[in-house]
């Protein structure tokens, strides 16, 4: 598997999870994206893009 393409799966995992309504998220999802959560902290380019995202700029600001 080529980084890039890996990197293209860990972008849509991340686009799915922040998309996601905080009312929606249960517990067993929660379990269910703990490993996507894990790929991106490992990825230097996806990190970045969860940290610039609004959520991170909003707390960032306060």
């Amino acid at each position: 598997m080529s980084k890039k393409y890996k990197q293209e799966k860990l972008e849509q995992r991340y686009k799915a999870i922040f998309s996601t309504s905080k009312s929606k998220i249960d517990f067993p999802f929660f379990l269910a994206i703990n490993e996507y959560v894990k790929s991106i902290d490992q990825d230097d380019y996806l990190r970045n893009l969860m940290y610039r995202s609004k959520p991170f700029v909003k707390i960032k600001s306060i």
